[in-house]
């Protein structure tokens, strides 16, 4: 099994959802999301080689299981952050996890400069 692995650990818990950033992440778990959502655009290939590009990775889970996440990468000498894929499985759309998500990525870049 491939992970994801990152130098850092933030983590909130808002209700029932757990979110993360740059933790261990299984690399299925991140397909298991994105390549739905993206099936024209990626190949699982080529979303392998999109994740492990990125810099920074929000998850949110509940019950254990990926429901959304965020490919985040810096932008270098702008000192901004680029979203690459954003994304939350069908299943667990209309509930506000995209919304945390993108709360807590700003969130983390206020607080990080």
């Amino acid at each position: 099994m491939k992970y994801i692995y990152t130098n850092q650990h933030i983590q909130y818990n808002l209700e029932s959802t757990q979110i993360s950033r740059n933790l261990n992440y299984p690399l299925w778990h991140l397909q298991d999301v994105l390549l739905p959502l993206f099936e024209k655009d990626y190949t699982y290939d080529s979303l392998r080689e999109t994740i492990q590009s990125a810099n920074h990775i929000w998850c949110a889970y509940e019950n254990g299981k990926c429901i959304g996440c965020a490919l985040i990468t810096d932008i270098g000498s702008y000192g901004g952050l680029y979203v690459i894929l954003f994304g939350v499985k069908k299943s667990a759309q209309g509930r506000g996890i995209g919304k945390r998500l993108l709360e807590d990525i700003i969130r983390w870049s206020r607080k990080h400069g």
